[in-house]
């Protein structure tokens, strides 16, 4: 199960949901984001990959494969950014789990374009 949809990654790259020529692209940059977040999980102690997706991890996918997407026009200090961003978030879900506290997201909105 991806962490995110097609429809997530073009919500963070503004592209209508009705233009379906770049799903399968998107669908392989999903499946590396995740790739990436799975192997920070498990490197924190968790079973991969996770059974109940909660929306800083949902949003990490996003942002982490919209990135990937824009790799041809974006900088590789963008993309490394996005991944340290992915990162902070899963270890703040992380810290969060361990405590049983809610996870509250500041800094990423779902309509936030790249």
């Amino acid at each position: 199960m991806a962490y995110c949809t097609a429809n997530d990654v073009k919500a963070k790259l503004n592209i209508p949901v009705t233009d379906t020529s770049e799903d399968t692209a998107i669908t392989s940059f999903i499946e590396q984001a995740d790739s990436s977040i799975d192997a920070l999980l498990e490197e924190k102690g968790f079973t991969v990959p996770l059974t109940t997706v909660p929306s800083i991890i949902k949003h990490s996918s996003a942002d982490l494969a919209a990135s990937l997407f824009r790799f041809r026009e974006a900088s590789p200090g963008e993309i490394r950014s996005r991944y340290e961003q992915a990162k902070e978030h899963v270890e703040a879900y992380v810290a969060q789990k361990g405590k049983g506290q809610a996870i509250k997201l500041t800094e990423i909105s779902e309509d936030r374009p790249l």
